[in-house]
């Protein structure tokens, strides 16, 4: 009996492995089928959160990438390019000597308040690498009330507000 079950769980076949137990064992043929039903059960669920493992590891993994990418100098040098041309653009659109010019700044302005979104989006979404030891959302809420989180929202802010408020004369304020 021994034996055989050996050989057969050198093969690659669970169902030749469960019918040698079936044979081997002189126990009910209820507690075969519970023990069975468990042998089922435990694998099937060890795959699942094996899956679930990968995944969690693979989304951790991401994030760490996303906060290792906006700490690169040249991701820094950019989002500051995007933060001095839109100062500029909205002084320069509050002149009236530079109305000819106000689709451009106007597009400056929203460009840029585009590229503090991205950003913004970038940040919430990888906070959970920042603080690895809570649960996704509530890493996400600690970033977005921290310092930093409040200046990204307040960078982002003119862009969703000018969205709302477009035609009307509270549009510079806003971006302001």
């Amino acid at each position: 009996g021994t034996l055989e079950l050996l050989r057969v769980a050198s093969s690659e076949s669970v169902l030749s492995i469960l019918y040698t137990f079936l044979i081997a064992s002189s126990e009910s043929v209820l507690s075969i089928l519970y023990t069975s039903l468990r042998f089922v059960l435990f694998f099937y669920v060890h795959k699942l959160f094996t899956k679930v493992s990968i995944i969690f590891f693979a989304k951790m993994k991401l994030y760490i990438l996303i906060q290792q990418l906006l700490r690169r100098k040249f991701i820094q040098y950019f989002v500051l390019f995007f933060i001095l041309i839109s100062i500029i653009a909205v002084i320069a659109s509050s002149f009236e000597e530079m109305a000819t010019y106000k689709v451009l700044l106007f597009g400056i302005t929203y460009v840029s308040s585009f590229i503090f979104l991205i950003e913004y989006t970038a940040r919430i979404v990888s906070a959970p690498a920042l603080y690895p030891g809570m649960k996704t959302a509530k890493a996400r809420l600690k970033y977005t009330f921290s310092f930093y989180g409040f200046v990204d929202f307040v960078a982002v802010l003119p862009c969703v507000l000018t969205y709302a408020y477009w035609d009307t004369e509270v549009v510079h304020v806003i971006i302001l």
